[in-house]
């Protein structure tokens, strides 16, 4: 379907009259290797990236069937996250200073709660689920090609904007304060993203732009208790926490 309309895939491969295989305890496909390029994080990488990402939303709007129901996912509303991190707190319980992260995790979660809008409340559609560079490349004559529809599944269509702008503060930060970010470039972004969609986002999405980018390092940290070193890696997010904190702090931030 996306090749169909232009939107260059990896194409599976079928193996034993299969296109799926068993890997482990995982589920495999085999592709033909296509050459590609990362672009490099600059903001012009990722005005390219807001429209490629445009276009990718447009095709899959138009697309009425089903898809398997990802063991994993990239969004989770406050309620989950609340769920999610009890698992997390107990699991920190024994460091002092991951102990306090997670008190300053579960209060950001709180304070997202006030501000979130459900997905009932927006335009939903399938989504990528995980638009950053990396997943959308370029091949030799700068075509886009986009990888890792693992994380596709049925959500509101600014949660892959809100994903997408998340990472890319944390690539472009260079040690700045969330304050110090350059937020009016936001709108330069979403109008890329805008005109290659061929819609314009609605009152309540511009709304719900900043929760929604605001729950993506919340999302990561409340998982950490169910990795293998939920200490460390908790410790490791509180530069990705601060985000969310001067956000829910500041939810005027990306309406210019």
């Amino acid at each position: 379907m996306l090749l169909k309309h232009g939107c260059m895939v990896p194409v599976a491969l079928p193996w034993r009259g299969s296109t799926v295989i068993r890997c482990g305890r995982r589920w495999a496909e085999l592709e033909r290797y296509i050459p590609h390029q990362k672009p490099e994080p600059t903001f012009n990488s990722y005005l390219w990236l807001f429209e490629s990402m445009g276009t990718l939303h447009r095709v899959l709007a138009a697309y009425e069937g089903s898809v398997p129901r990802s063991l994993a996912a990239t969004y989770g509303p406050p309620d989950t996250l609340r769920r999610w991190l009890s698992v997390t707190q107990a699991a920190v319980q024994s460091d002092d200073e991951a102990t306090s992260v997670a008190l300053l995790l579960r209060w950001l979660v709180n304070q997202l709660r006030q501000q979130w809008l459900p997905a009932s409340r927006l335009p939903q559609q399938f989504i990528h689920g995980d638009v950053r560079l990396g997943n959308v490349c370029q091949d030799n004559q700068g075509q886009t090609i986009y990888f890792d529809f693992g994380f596709l599944a049925y959500r509101p269509r600014v949660h892959g904007l809100a994903y997408a702008l998340a990472f890319m503060v944390l690539a472009l930060d260079l040690h700045q304060t969330p304050a110090e970010f350059a937020w009016e470039s936001v709108t330069w972004l979403v109008e890329a993203y805008e005109d290659a969609a061929y819609w314009r986002l609605t009152e309540e999405e511009r709304r719900a732009l900043v929760p929604y980018t605001a729950a993506v390092p919340l999302f990561a940290a409340a998982l950490d208790g169910f990795s293998n070193d939920p200490v460390s890696q908790l410790l490791s997010r509180l530069p990705f926490l601060r985000l969310s904190e001067w956000l829910l702090a500041h939810p005027e931030a990306m309406r210019r």
